[in-house]
């Protein structure tokens, strides 16, 4: 649809634009504005006919997923039907997604022989798979939009997959955590291939890790938001107490630091004595601003660090998990460790404790339920010690 724009003219009178995006014939993207909606729609029109003459042509019944994917993505990257057309950061998550998406339905996948049974299958396999669930919802929204694109570019004359969705909490089976979590062998094998990739023979591996490397393990040890970690500067970190203070964090969307603004999420954390003097290693090799930072002395942007983690994850053979993953390892072994719920609340930057118990609380139950089969097996033990 033709996106309408208000425009005031020298004399305050204000009347409507009607803009239409399409593709030139030089494939860029393109746009023209219309006094009347009318004009404005039967361009549109003419326009959108016109880029189906131009599209490659496929023979009826022989259109594939990854036809579909390929139209989809790159009449999303001009803008569909008078949108917006994607950002470059939509545009790298979305291509991530697809490639994804072919391990559960292969891009030469002829659409004429998918059908609703078909596509719970696929759905089936994907929710069982390693990725988070945010990860497996995302997978799964794109590969339905993909079918509503060629569904309403009438490549196909249905869509299998218009009520399927993955729900956002899954039903838990007996004994299943509600998070996903890194064990500790996953834990200390990433810190470790971090370590070992800051002095990597190849030069580009080692400068994407020679200064970043002690992310995973700040985040591990301390269990700190990516956007705090991002935000830190040397004065929050006080090596002679070896504690880091939170007192802002990174806007991810307007790419912005800002003081933390709950009084909860204003803490000061425990540092190791070895994590203490890496961090004053790094400190000393060079004169920065931030703990993390770029070349220009400008805070390490969320993008570019997550691309940088999912790196990482991959050179230390762990499976797809977000920063929130190693969050909730930093609370499990906390929890394990016997800390009490308002210790971990306060750790973990919580308003209250009816939000941690209600993330954490299976945990708690679980090592109380422990500890307390272990006394009760102490006092019915009928041998001496």
């Amino acid at each position: 649809m033709p996106t309408e724009r208000k425009i005031t003219d020298r004399n305050g009178k204000t009347q409507s634009k009607w803009i239409v995006y399409y593709v030139g014939l030089d494939g860029k993207r393109n746009s023209k504005s219309f006094d009347q909606k009318a004009k404005a729609l039967a361009f549109e029109k003419q326009a959108k006919e016109g880029r189906k003459d131009k599209a490659p042509k496929i023979t009826k019944g022989m259109l594939t997923f990854g036809d579909a994917v390929d139209r989809f993505v790159q009449d999303s990257k001009i803008g569909r039907d008078g949108g917006e057309p994607w950002k470059e950061s939509t545009l790298s998550i979305a291509e991530q997604r697809f490639e994804a998406s072919y391990k559960f339905l292969p891009r030469d996948t002829f659409l004429k022989m998918v059908t609703v049974a078909s596509m719970k299958d696929v759905r089936r396999r994907l929710q069982e798979s390693s990725y988070a669930r945010p990860t497996q919802i995302g997978i799964w929204n794109l590969i339905k939009s993909a079918f509503s694109y060629a569904y309403s570019e009438e490549l196909i004359t249905s869509n299998p997959v218009q009520t399927l969705v993955i729900r956002q909490q899954k039903v838990l089976e007996a004994g299943e955590e509600k998070f996903e979590v890194f064990s500790k062998e996953e834990a200390t094998a990433i810190v470790a291939k971090a370590q070992k990739l800051s002095s990597a023979e190849n030069g580009h591996t080692r400068r994407a890790f020679e200064f970043n490397w002690l992310i995973a393990p700040l985040l591990f040890e301390t269990g700190m938001r990516i956007a705090e970690l991002l935000a830190l500067e040397w004065t929050n970190v006080d090596f002679e107490e070896q504690t880091v203070s939170i007192r802002q964090t990174f806007i991810k969307q307007s790419k912005e630091l800002q003081k933390v603004k709950a009084a909860a999420s204003h803490r000061t954390l425990s540092l190791s004595t070895a994590l203490n003097e890496k961090l004053r290693q790094l400190k000393d090799s060079r004169e920065s601003r931030f703990v993390f930072e770029t070349k220009t002395k400008e805070p390490l942007q969320y993008r570019n660090t997550l691309r940088w983690w999912h790196s990482l994850l991959e050179h230390a053979g762990v499976r797809e998990g977000g920063f929130h993953k190693a969050r909730h390892y930093y609370a499990s072994r906390l929890i394990e460790a016997g800390v009490d719920a308002k210790v971990l609340t306060t750790n973990l930057g919580h308003a209250d404790v009816a939000f941690t118990l209600q993330v954490y609380g299976h945990l708690f139950d679980d090592r109380d339920t422990r500890e307390k089969k272990r006394q009760v097996a102490e006092q019915l033990s009928m041998l001496a010690a």
